[in-house]
């Protein structure tokens, strides 16, 4: 039993356009179909190269090739299709999941139908506003205009107002021009801020019809008309989300830019005493920062305050912020840009499922959609949030192929994409209603699987594992084991023999279960239940009623057989007038002329829980998935003891690596655009982390670069061999990966896995080396200042 909810967001198709780097006649091509279809205004230009061009920086010269050029863009703006000028680029398109489309294939049958075979084109959005916007007679009509450029800033001006070739200026000039009493201007760099003004309509203002871009926010940029790269640069930055003003360096002496400059500045200024007050970021188009600029002795000139750009601890009385515009996927731009990064949306809806084994989606859809036969008219992003009390279910999407959609249960595979942590579905029709299966984590983890170089089983461990969380009701439940005092209970109290094997020793241990009578049990859980860290604030009838319910315990009679005289525990089910004795196996009577004295009603702890399945740790394993999934409070995709090994070789004990846990973590946040993989090793009590661990952990990290390790365990400390055996293993992580973003390993002890409260919360009081500023650190940084937080705390000597 579980329930779902489905945030819907209905956006344009986004297409990627690779363009030859210093190709003019190709970008402008790219421009003008781009300015013909809806959301073409969001759409990123991508410059494809041979040679690194000298405009890129010195430090990224020796580092970027073509395609990790390519990949930092897919990256960011997620296209669901590249476009390319076939003639003159070849690509490899397995550097990706983005199917490839030719120029051409976007306009099959446009001479037809006058729409694009793939997306909606500007003439459907005109039908619209006909129809309905134009009904009747206007008080204010908007003022539209689709621009005519000549000489050598045609090419900027293009990419500001957009431009139709001229079979779609033909078709609009016949139908439509006389209706809406376009415009036809020759505009120049001079005067081109006349019709950039609010309220005019032009042919890259229509492309965002109905779209909004939340948190957007309006900035300038200062670059060259004339070049290339500016040109590019300001298109990808307003794809990006971003309101942006362009100042040509040839236009600074207009009257006309400096009064718009000057009600933009003021537009976004708030004055305060106090740091991070708005005001409007100028940008500079190039690659490396800059002391002076002409951006500078511009607003200087206007007489506009202007300063560098904010340091700790000043207050905001200027009005613009100084800034260059690094290149995609520069470390500048991780940290600056990247936060700001925000999709369009045109429409949302949010769906509710209860106890249903289907997910019956109606998509929103664009009102002026025409019916027809195209493909990929619209995009709809779909984020789920899963419940269920017996499956570990897929709520954080990780990146890959189409055949994933084989987890939904869903049709159409070639219309499914899987990035950034969601699912999105291209439709074509009207009012189409998509059926999907909720996604377990299991499946989308092997499915996933099903695209890389390995195969994947379930260990023995990860079985049990999966059994106790049924048990408990899902994830939801994993707060009944968030005691110390109840994993006493369950792993001590119900179990007699040795517990501390140590892992070398290969005799087998006899362990044995062993009933405990309702008056120990309801003592030990009253004791529970009154304890600090009880956070559920349940009594012990009520602690005893949840054990009961999650099958952890099951209540029974304990006697002593009449004929061996051995004690013996007997279920409810199992009760009889005679039972047969399981020491001796005689059959004796049930002691019912003295039950009061002969009769003891006891528990003993069943299913996945018993002592024969629970010493496979499984506890912390439970409790690490608690802290990401309920403690941090995020969407997570797990699954327990993964066992994984090359698809080239065959399965043997030296080739295979198991995870105790892995699962793939949103962090939800506006620094965070994807899902990261983590991968943990747990330990329960009395088990320290050894060379084995280290090595399985250095294995994990080699296969899988980029993911998070975790080390977690009961324990409040790391002894010192650990802390050895960590820190070794952590600078071996740094020279592989001596990124100024830190080393991606993460330590969890009993003090976070027990505690309700997530980090910094859960170590005030309990830890005295707790590093400074670690709010800002978790603020800014989130899990991986997690792992520097926590590096510093249990690491140190």
């Amino acid at each position: 039993m579980g329930s779902a909810y489905a945030n819907v967001k209905l956006r344009p198709v986004r297409f990627g356009f690779l363009v030859p780097y210093g190709d003019t006649e190709k970008l402008r091509e790219a421009i003008r179909i781009n300015s013909f279809l809806w959301g073409g205004i969001y759409n990123p230009i991508i410059p494809t190269f041979n040679e690194v061009p000298r405009r890129f920086p010195p430090h990224l010269k020796n580092q970027i090739r073509n395609e990790n050029y390519i990949r930092n863009h897919l990256d960011v703006y997620e296209p669901d299709f590249l476009v390319v000028f076939e003639d003159s680029i070849e690509f490899d398109s397995k550097i990706c999941n983005v199917p490839l489309l030719a120029l051409k294939d976007i306009f099959i049958g446009f001479e037809t139908w006058n729409r694009p075979h793939y997306g909606i084109g500007t003439f459907e959005i005109l039908n619209h506003i006909a129809r309905y916007e134009y009904k009747y007679v206007e008080r204010n009509p908007r003022r539209f205009v689709v621009p005519k450029y000549s000489g050598k800033y045609a090419l900027f001006l293009a990419s500001v107002f957009g431009e139709w070739s001229a079979d779609i200026l033909e078709s609009f000039e016949n139908g439509y021009a006389q209706f809406l009493g376009s415009e036809r201007p020759e505009v120049s760099i001079d005067d081109f801020t006349d019709y950039f003004e609010q309220g005019t309509l032009y042919p890259s203002r229509m492309t965002a019809y109905t779209v909004n871009v939340r948190g957007a926010s309006e900035c300038i940029l200062f670059l060259d008309a004339t070049n290339f790269i500016d040109i590019v640069h300001y298109w990808n930055l307003r794809a990006l989300g971003f309101h942006v003003i362009p100042i040509a360096k040839q236009d600074t002496k207009s009257s006309s830019m400096r009064d718009f400059v000057i009600r933009a500045v003021e537009r976004n200024f708030r004055p305060s005493n106090y740091p991070g007050s708005w005001c409007i970021t100028a940008y500079e188009s190039s690659s490396t920062p800059f002391l002076s600029s002409p951006a500078e002795d511009y607003f200087a000139e206007i007489g506009i305050p202007f300063r560098q750009p904010i340091k700790d601890g000043e207050s905001s009385k200027d009005k613009v912020i100084f800034s260059y515009l690094p290149l995609v996927g520069d470390e500048a731009f991780e940290r600056n840009f990247r936060p700001s990064v925000n999709r369009p949306i045109a429409k949302e809806a949010r769906f509710r499922f209860a106890d249903t084994p289907r997910l019956e989606i109606r998509l929103p859809n664009p009102e002026f959609l025409h019916s027809g036969i195209r493909s990929a008219a619209y995009a709809n992003d779909i984020d789920l949030t899963l419940h269920h009390d017996r499956e570990l279910m897929a709520e954080a999407i990780p990146e890959g192929d189409r055949v994933m959609a084989v987890a939904l249960d869903g049709f159409n595979f070639p219309d499914f994409r899987f990035r950034a942590g969601k699912i999105t579905y291209l439709a074509t029709f009207a009012d189409e209603t998509l059926v999907l299966k909720p996604p377990k984590a299991e499946d989308i983890f092997f499915r996933w699987f099903q695209n890389s170089s390995f195969d994947t089983n379930l260990s023995p461990a990860g079985r049990i594992g999966k059994q106790m969380l049924r048990s408990l009701g899902g994830i939801n439940g994993i707060w009944l084991l968030r005691n110390k005092q109840m994993f006493d209970l369950l792993h001590n109290d119900f179990r007699k023999g040795n517990l501390n094997q140590s892992e070398d020793e290969q005799r087998p241990v006899r362990i044995e279960s062993k009933p405990v009578s309702y008056k120990n049990l309801i003592g030990k859980l009253k004791k529970i239940s009154n304890t600090r860290e009880a956070f559920w604030r349940r009594s012990g009838d009520n602690l005893l009623q949840e054990l009961i319910k999650a099958n952890v315990i099951q209540l029974g009679v304990e006697l002593n057989c009449t004929f061996c005289n051995q004690p013996s525990w007997h279920s409810i089910d199992d009760l009889d007038y005679q039972i047969k004795c399981p020491n001796c196996l005689e059959v004796i009577d049930l002691p019912t002329y003295a039950p009061d004295k002969q009769l003891i009603w006891a528990y003993r702890t069943i299913g996945a829980f018993s002592p024969a399945t629970s010493d496979y740790g499984s506890y912390s394993v439970l409790l690490t998935l608690g802290f990401f999934s309920r403690t941090l409070n995020r969407r997570t995709t797990p699954i327990f003891g993964l066992e994984i090994w090359p698809k080239a070789e065959k399965q043997s004990s030296d080739n295979k690596t198991e995870s105790d846990l892995a699962l793939f973590f949103c962090d939800d946040s506006v620094f965070v655009k994807r899902p990261d993989l983590i991968f943990a090793e747990c330990k329960t009590y009395n088990k320290p982390f050894s060379e084995k661990d280290i090595s399985t952990m250095t294995q994990l990290s080699e296969r899988f670069p980029g993911s998070y390790l975790v080390f977690s365990t009961l324990e409040t400390q790391l002894d010192a061999k650990e802390k050895k055996l960590i820190r070794a293993f952590s600078k071996q992580l740094g020279k592989k990966d001596p990124s100024y973003l830190g080393t991606k390993l993460l330590i969890l002890t009993g003090t976070e896995l027990y505690s309700e409260k997530k980090p910094p919360y859960c170590w005030e009081g309990t830890l005295d080396n707790i590093p400074e500023h670690a709010h800002a650190i978790l603020m800014n940084r989130h899990l991986l200042g997690l792992c520097e937080l926590t590096q510093k705390i249990y690491l140190a000597d």
